[in-house]
């Protein structure tokens, strides 16, 4: 962060509490984490580092919401969405297809060679309350489309 914005972002947020107020970031994982539940059960874990994570279930489906650019497991920047499922045939030309009409929810074979999506959130700085329901919907339209591809 540059010395400018350690100094000028604060003030703007100072100068508006009701934009203040409205804002969500990703230092607040209990906050995003009840958002999330408006589509299924969803709680809030931590990571091997100790970061935030988020795990949830979506029409059968379980997906993760990690969360990055962490100091000491708080004060994050960022999220990605991660949600896969067993591989019952899925092939590579199945998933170019996923990522050529896609616009949101990249696909790939896991580690485990299962078809998966992942899609990044940038929350550093805040985004309004309705801008990240938004970007849940997004996440949740993903999912539902990439599974009824894939067959499921």
């Amino acid at each position: 962060m540059t010395q400018w914005q350690r100094v000028v972002i604060p003030l703007l947020l100072c100068s508006s509490p009701a934009l203040a107020d409205t804002l969500v970031d990703a230092s607040d994982p209990d906050n995003l984490m009840v958002l999330m539940q408006a589509h299924g059960d969803a709680v809030v874990e931590r990571d091997a580092q100790g970061d935030p994570l988020i795990v949830g279930q979506y029409n059968g489906a379980i997906y993760t919401v990690s969360f990055y650019g962490c100091e000491q497991g708080r004060d994050c920047r960022d999220l990605i969405f991660n949600a896969a499922w067993q591989n019952n045939g899925v092939d590579i030309i199945e998933l170019n297809d996923w990522n050529s009409r896609s616009r949101y929810g990249k696909a790939f074979f896991d580690e485990l060679g299962d078809p998966t999506i992942e899609m990044a959130v940038n929350l550093n700085w805040g985004v309004s309350r309705d801008n990240f329901k938004d970007t849940i919907e997004w996440w949740f339209a993903s999912m539902h489309h990439f599974s009824e591809q894939i067959g499921y």
